[in-house]
């Protein structure tokens, strides 16, 4: 309990905030759980160094890692000093270690790659090892290069700590590279160099090296660190269970021996293994710093008491942890009958009319924007969005969706209707490149040799063969699609032909995929009733493949990944295809991955204020699903008050 008097602006606040946000010098770690008020912590304790202990504001070192997070945090902090204080520097690490290479290198502005060369550089380079060249290759090798360079190579980059965040990377690019027909360790190791060499040859940073650099820089030359230090006594990171290896040897760099070094962040919330961050950040942290003032923020202001012990419930079945009790401060939103509720569904379209209701029914108390249906995935979430279009329910997902058309249905759609009007006006050939595509959809058992010419003949004057007789029955199809509006003529390819029974081969088993497929076919299915002529729904299909992407709802629902919600918050939350190999996400997961999965998880529930609905599918008895594990601990506890339905 604290004695010193309180300033007025500290005095609503609880016990361990209060604690918290009076810490003087030395280093602290505040765990700081899901809504328990940590930017209020950090901009109060900012508010309480300068004014009540008197320190200077340009000595203070506010560091987040995003820009806009660094920016709202300093508009918060202005605006509840009225302004008076603005020397205070909030900024992302990245933006400070260019300042400080900047002011020691006299860099010019256009020192730092662009992502378009950064690409190009590793196209001429898989070029040049005679791999495959396009961008989506060349984005998966700078990924594995930004790992390496945040994690630093010992042996490489002159006898840095290896930590474990190091050691789950690096395992992390083996699996991956190993997994890969033409990519390998040695291989990669080789673009790896070669891609540093060029950079250097060019005189530019990419973003990596700029953490990398400013680290190398602050190690080697004393009286630049000493400089920096002593510019920033006081250094405060938000989110630092999201800190990577590099990152936290920068800081314990600058922090040097009085370590007046402030770290907020929860373990429970570390969810960006992918970018060489790890929970044992926060205990290797401990370790450095046994010193350590060690706060725990536990009063959740977020969310409903049922929410915060169903997500308390989740996240213990975590092995590496810090231990937190988490409660609920208070009671804030409509009052929802059931408010977590846990329910199973036999397949998505039945999971998707639940959705469709509930979101409906809970309009007429609170906005759609108060709204998010979280997905694992963001292909999930573009898939679930064609259903809120056909609802006419509005949404928001972030960026931009790949347009419906440049799916293959719609291509082979395309093909089909292109074809249909060859033969329509008496045509028996058809292109090799059309034969190519409709051919075998449904299968015809025509022979891939007959398909080397460059046109192709439908009828033949014998047609005694059972060769001949499929290529004749295929013609009477498309002079019979010829003659057919675009909304029958897909009909009659779909369930006369036989195309969705092939998309059911195709999918092999896999029912998640084949609904996919289907859900696309059936959106681009009902657009073609507002065409009554053939040609023009291929015009409108041409126009839109050539668009690649389209621009997607500014207003409505939330339609967001795990990764991407972390830090907002909605007063209902819904988390639908909790199943095994969807959440968790992929199969056979090593413990950390488990463990990562199920931070993720942990962080989609506590989004939710009011309402959280988690959502199973249990499919057939032909086809079961298996419920994610995740849940064991709801559906198991007859204490619980989550509702669990079927």
């Amino acid at each position: 309990m604290l004695k010193e008097k309180l300033p007025a602006y500290a005095e609503k606040l609880n016990e361990a905030q209060k604690e918290a946000l009076c810490h003087h010098k030395g280093p602290a770690m505040i765990l700081a759980g899901p809504g328990s008020g940590k930017t209020t912590v950090l901009t109060g304790r900012v508010r309480y160094l300068t004014e009540h202990l008197h320190i200077s504001p340009s000595s203070i070192l506010v560091l987040t890692y995003t820009k806009a997070a660094a920016c709202s945090m300093q508009e918060r902090f202005i605006r509840e000093t009225a302004g008076k204080i603005c020397p205070v520097v909030f900024g992302t690490f990245h933006a400070v270690c260019y300042q400080i290479l900047k002011e020691q290198y006299h860099l010019k502005h256009d020192c730092l790659l662009s992502e378009q060369e950064k690409l190009q550089i590793i196209k001429s380079l898989l070029k040049q090892y005679k791999q495959k060249a396009d961008t989506e290759e060349a984005e998966w090798l700078l990924g594995f290069i930004s790992i390496r360079k945040n994690s630093l190579n010992p042996k490489e980059e002159n006898g840095l700590k290896k930590g474990n965040c190091q050691r789950i990377s690096e395992t992390k690019m083996q699996e991956d590279l190993n997994g890969e027909e033409n990519t390998d360790k040695a291989l990669f190791e080789l673009m790896y160099q070669d891609y540093k060499r060029k950079c250097e040859q060019l005189g530019k940073l990419d973003f990596d090296d700029i953490l990398l650099k400013c680290f190398l820089l602050l190690r080697e030359r004393e009286d630049v660190l000493l400089k920096w230090q002593k510019h920033f006594p006081y250094i405060l990171v938000d989110e630092f269970q999201d800190c990577n290896d590099l990152q936290f040897a920068i800081l314990k760099l600058l922090a040097g021996e009085s370590a007046n070094l402030f770290v907020v962040g929860d373990d429970d919330q570390s969810i960006y293994g992918f970018r060489g961050a790890n929970p044992d950040i926060m205990r290797q942290f401990a370790e450095d710093y046994p010193q350590a003032v060690k706060i725990r923020l536990e009063a959740n202001y977020r969310s409903r008491a049922e929410i915060v012990k169903a997500s308390n419930m989740v996240i213990a079945e975590n092995k590496k942890r810090f231990s937190k009790n988490m409660y609920a401060a208070g009671e804030k939103g409509e009052k929802i009958i059931s408010p977590v509720q846990v329910l199973a569904f036999t397949d998505k379209k039945a999971q998707e009319e639940y959705i469709f209701s509930r979101v409906r029914q809970l309009a007429e108390k609170i906005s759609y924007e108060d709204m998010a249906v979280i997905f694992r995935t963001n292909r999930e979430a573009e898939l679930f969005s064609y259903g809120l279009e056909e609802m006419r329910i509005p949404y928001i997902l972030k960026g931009y969706r790949k347009s419906k058309y440049a799916h293959f249905f719609a291509r082979d759609m395309a093909a089909y209707l292109k074809a249909s009007q060859i033969v329509r006006c008496g045509n028996t050939t058809i292109s090799r490149k059309l034969a190519l595509v409709i051919a075998n959809k449904p299968d015809r058992g025509i022979m891939w040799e007959w398909l080397h010419e460059e046109s192709i003949e439908l009828v033949s004057p014998v047609a005694d063969g059972e060769f001949e007789k499929n290529c004749l029955q295929m013609y009477r199809q498309l002079c019979r699609i010829g003659t057919m509006s675009p909304w029958a003529a897909i009909s009659y390819i779909r369930k006369v032909i036989g195309y969705d029974k092939w998309l059911l081969q195709k999918a092999n088993g896999d029912s998640d995929k084949y609904e996919e497929w289907k859900r696309i076919g059936d959106f681009i299915h009902g657009e073609a009733k507002q065409f009554e002529r053939i040609e023009d729904w291929l015009l409108y299909a041409e126009r839109e493949q050539s668009k690649k992407e389209e621009q997607l709802g500014d207003k409505g629902i939330k339609l967001m990944t795990m990764h991407g919600v972390k830090g907002l918050e909605f007063s209902y939350v819904c988390i639908p295809n909790v199943n095994q190999g969807c959440i968790p996400h992929g199969r056979m997961l090593s413990q950390e991955n488990m463990e990562e999965e199920r931070r993720l998880f942990y962080v989609g529930m506590t989004r939710a204020k009011t309402a959280l609905d988690i959502l199973y599918l249990t499919g057939t008895g032909e086809c079961p699903k298996l419920t994610s594990a995740f849940l064991n601990p709801l559906l198991q506890d007859t204490d619980s008050n989550v509702s669990a339905k079927h």
